[in-house]
């Protein structure tokens, strides 16, 4: 993805600053143009922040602590955005003026895995770039309710182990970035938040995870990994929505996982949706 414009949202206020100056520095790398707009805290309608979106390859905003309970039913107003535009918003937390030194991309091998990995590489040029994968442990727990005994439960992780680092390795060879540049990772469990804890571990300063074009109700039944991040974690998020790489159908579930709407919803009742 060639970014030729930027777009900034802010408030004005200093805490809101961090996004126009991460905005600066995006734009003096790839040589963008950069638009300001002006949205007043708790008044910037979408309807007149997509018309100013259009024809912008990135949106920027601070990240916004919203603890009301409207806020939360409806989903982050960040969220709410990707649900207007098929353009990537980049949420910034952290002050540092310095370039991104560590991304970590959350993938699950699709194409459109491929695609993300590809922006994310593409937005600061000599980042390190880690991908990184969570395998579901939702089949262990299906085995387990059918009594199946452990040492069945044990072999079947590990075959989806292998299976993770197979794919992993035969992503990461399509991927085509520099050896030197990219390394690889597995987790093991909720996909947001492991991808959250591998953030902690690893210091990344940016995580890019995908965005699929859902409701707010949805958003909050199924536990998106976009709105986990967001909320747990501690980095500079950037949310890639599907249209953006090309996805116009929402994705089939996990090949050897639960189907994802009974997924999402066992996680959320068993953990409680953030």
């Amino acid at each position: 993805m060639r970014i030729g414009s930027i777009l900034v949202l802010s408030d004005l206020s200093a805490p809101q600053n961090i996004a126009v100056r991460r905005a600066l520095h995006l734009a003096a790398v790839h040589q963008a143009t950069l638009k300001l707009m002006h949205v007043p805290a708790g008044s910037g309608k979408l309807a007149d922040i997509g018309t100013e979106a259009e024809g912008a390859d990135l949106i920027v905003v601070a990240h916004r602590l919203e603890r009301s309970m409207p806020a939360f039913l409806r989903g982050r107003a960040v969220l709410g955005l990707l649900r207007r535009l098929d353009t990537p918003v980049l949420v910034v937390r952290r002050s540092q003026r310095a370039p991104y030194s560590k991304m970590l991309v959350a993938v699950d091998f699709t194409p459109r895995s491929q695609a993300m990995a590809r922006i994310a590489a593409n937005l600061d040029p000599l980042a390190q770039v880690e991908l990184f994968h969570a395998v579901t442990t939702a089949d262990e727990a299906r085995l387990r309710s059918a009594e199946t005994d452990e040492q069945s439960v044990r072999s079947f992780r590990a075959k989806r182990r292998r299976r993770a680092q197979k794919d992993m390795s035969a992503f990461q060879e399509s991927f085509g970035a520099r050896r030197d540049r990219t390394r690889t990772a597995l987790g093991r469990g909720d996909a947001g938040w492991q991808t959250v804890l591998r953030q902690q571990r690893t210091g990344a300063d940016l995580v890019v995870v995908g965005k699929r074009r859902r409701s707010a109700w949805e958003d909050l039944l199924c536990g998106s990994v976009a709105r986990r991040v967001l909320v747990w974690g501690s980095s500079d998020v950037l949310l890639v929505p599907d249209a953006c790489v090309g996805v116009q159908q929402p994705l089939a579930p996990d090949r050897m996982g639960l189907p994802g709407a009974w997924a999402a919803m066992a996680l959320a009742a068993g953990r409680g949706a953030p």
